[in-house]
């Protein structure tokens, strides 16, 4: 065949068929181009092709057919890319096609009859993508809608589960506030905590930047879910020291369960564990059905999860951001409160100077302005006006009681005797005083007292104006002596002192007595104790009085703690009564046990009124008394077991006594009968020295 040597470019077809005589295409080594087909068919005797050695580019079609000897194609070693299509059609004995190594694209399609495909063409096989389809030989992919919807579907369950279970591996939850119940600590989450409750099952939990180094640093906690933003904290002995290092603080920190307890502990439905397993699943499931190897499956899964941790990650940066921002919130609030309780006791001690430091903090660090502060100021007066109590210990001082008897003229006189002295007399105490509650002239006594004598509230105490001042001062003396409770720390709401009296009884203002029921459910919760003064056990005023009997009523209804005192005498009394036997109880019975709110009367008939109206509107004549009487009763049995009890004891104390005074007795025999024995010993060895 023609060398050709000089042709470069053929601008149309290249045909070379029907030529019995060839047995080697050697030729056209300076061809790099053909714009048409290059086409050998139906060459009888062609054997071998090792020329077209410079041809880079076929423009259209490569077609070599039924040529039944041609086995080896050695030549068109510079063949890149094929425009059209590559067909080695019906080339029996064809093996070697190794001159086509450099062929890295045919843009057409892709011919090959028999099915083997021939050595030489393995630049040609292509890497399909998992939504793509391949032909027969692997040399062109074709994309398929449906294997582009399944492989989404495949990758998006993937790369959800895997976000989330990231999004909340080792994730710490917010504590919005912490509790007691009874040998527990409640902590509650901002928002649920999607913790799996799973039959009342315990998991170790850890707590961080909460304040509390007990709780920080303990690393056997264990918790269990008791509702969807709760979680019961079993802190063992660790209890009092946590409530001391929390006790009156916002409680703020986070709380997170064990390592790698999320997994199982997490709860959408069903385990986050369980979601991941499932998305497991789905994975290897469209992975058989795309038709994947291993090595595909590991490498999508690789960067499928490389994904998710991107994707996760804004997630958990924003939560820290935000974490971050409602800790400095709260720390910011705390600082507040703590300045806050510092003007507050400021206050409570009239002290200027601590005022005037906590004023400027308040503006320099929290922006307030000077209408801010004396509005604030305002409130605060207000309210410890409100919540203030008299001290026992004022009650108690010669001060007043000085100040009683001078005032009323009498040696003993009762509080109705102080109303007139205090409050009808020449000079009325705190007349002139501008009152913190309403702004106007005349104030509550507990305004004037020494401010080491007023406070917050401790105990509300229930009794009468009837009672003489010894009376009350002997029985609340009796009190905190048989409690061991220091005077000065006990302040009562005592209605005499706490009371605008200006207010209610010389200018008789409605809106003043209107709401006296409040005090009841309002302020005996708030102070959370109940003293109840009898001034005695038979036949006392002080259940004849619709006042005093509604607020046991109400004490007793709300769960509030009652106490029952008396002074020395009455108490004394009600001993020997009770030291009668059956008829001296019987008879203590009967007379604390006489209760009778419908015929109950109290000073102001509007207020006798009011309250019966109140009970008959709520509750009844009939419950109010049963309640009443029941707990007086159980007071009095109350009382006649302590008395059993401390005899028992004293019959022990007794009976120990006289032991020791025997043993004591048997000792000091012993030890004067071994004193006279050494003393004879020493004696004759005396006698034996001289």
């Amino acid at each position: 065949m023609p060398d050709f040597g000089s042709l470069v470019s053929i601008g149309g077809t290249v045909l070379i068929e029907h030529l019995s005589c060839l047995s080697n295409i050697s030729g056209f080594g300076s061809l790099e181009q053909v714009n048409g087909d290059l086409v050998i068919n139906d060459n009888a005797d062609l054997q071998l092709v090792t020329g077209l050695g410079g041809l880079t580019t076929a423009a259209s079609n490569v077609e070599f057919l039924d040529n039944a000897k041609l086995g080896r194609m050695l030549g068109m070693t510079q063949l890149t890319t094929i425009a059209g299509a590559l067909r080695l059609v019906n080339n029996s004995i064809l093996q070697d096609v190794s001159g086509l190594s450099s062929l890295v694209e045919v843009k057409g399609d892709v011919e090959i009859i028999p099915d083997d495909l021939p050595a030489g063409l393995e630049s040609l096989v292509k890497e399909c993508a998992p939504w793509e389809v391949p032909d027969q030989f692997h040399f062109h992919c074709n994309q398929s809608d449906d294997r582009l919807r399944t492989f989404l579907v495949w990758v998006a369950s993937l790369l959800a589960v895997t976000s989330v279970a990231l999004s909340f591996c080792e994730k710490p939850w917010d504590i919005d506030n912490i509790s007691q119940e009874g040998g527990k600590l409640v902590v509650k989450t901002r928002g649920r905590h999607f913790l799996w409750r799973r039959n009342g099952a315990s998991f170790p939990v850890a707590f961080h930047n909460t304040g509390s180094s007990l709780l920080e640093n303990e690393s056997n906690l264990h918790a269990r879910v008791c509702g969807h933003s709760l979680l019961e904290v079993d802190v063992g002995p660790l209890m009092g020291g946590v409530l001391e290092e929390i006790g009156g603080k916002d409680f703020s920190g986070t709380i997170s369960v064990g390592r790698l307890q999320e997994f199982t502990r997490i709860w959408f439905l069903i385990p986050l564990f369980a979601w991941m397993v499932l998305g497991l699943l789905i994975f290897v499931t469209l992975g058989l059905i795309l038709r994947l190897t291993v090595v595909d499956l590991l490498k999508i899964c690789t960067l499928t999860l490389a994904a998710a941790a991107v994707l996760s990650l804004p997630g958990r940066l924003w939560m820290a951001l935000q974490r971050r921002k409602e800790a400095k919130a709260r720390r910011m609030k705390m600082e507040k409160a703590q300045i806050l309780a510092r003007l507050e006791n400021a206050g409570w001690e009239a002290n200027a100077r601590e005022r005037q430091e906590v004023n400027k903090a308040l503006v320099d660090f929290f922006g307030w302005s000077e209408a801010d502060l004396e509005v604030h100021w305002q409130e605060t007066l207000k309210k410890q006006s409100q919540e203030a109590g008299v001290s026992v210990a004022y009650l108690l001082s010669d001060e007043f009681l000085e100040l009683a008897q001078t005032s009323s003229g009498l040696e003993d006189p009762t509080f109705y005797d102080l109303k007139e002295a205090f409050f009808y007399s020449e000079s009325p105490i705190g007349q002139d005083v501008e009152c913190p509650r309403d702004g106007r002239k005349g104030c509550a006594l507990v305004d004037v007292l020494p401010r080491c004598h007023r406070r917050a509230c401790t105990h509300f105490l229930s009794w009468t104006w009837k009672y003489s001042l010894s009376t009350v001062r002997s029985a609340l003396k009796e009190w905190l002596d048989r409690e061991g409770q220091n005077p000065a720390d006990v302040f009562l709401y005592m209605c005499f002192f706490v009371n605008n009296q200006y207010r209610i009884l010389l200018e008789d203002d409605p809106s003043a007595s209107d709401n006296l029921e409040d005090v009841f459910e309002g302020n005996l919760s708030r102070v959370g104790k109940m003293v109840a003064l009898l001034d005695t056990w038979d036949d006392p005023f002080y259940l004849t009085r619709i006042w005093t009997v509604f607020e046991q009523y109400t004490a007793v209804k709300i769960g509030i703690p009652v106490e029952i005192i008396m002074s020395r005498e009455a108490t004394s009394s009600l001993i020997n009564e009770i030291y009668k036997g059956a008829e001296g109880i019987l008879r203590v019975k009967h007379s604390l046990g006489h209760v009778d709110s419908r015929t109950a009367t109290a000073w102001n008939p509007k207020d006798e009124q009011k309250v019966k109206a109140l009970i008959e509107a709520t509750t009844g004549f009939e419950k109010v008394d049963w309640k009443v009487r029941h707990f007086m009763v159980t007071w009095v049995a109350r009382q006649v077991q302590d008395l059993l009890i401390q005899l028992v004891k004293e019959d022990q104390a007794s009976e120990v006594s006289a032991y020791s005074r025997a043993v004591d007795y048997r000792r000091c025999s012993t030890d004067s009968q071994m004193d006279r024995g050494r003393n004879s010993n020493l004696q004759r060895r005396s006698t034996a020295v001289l």
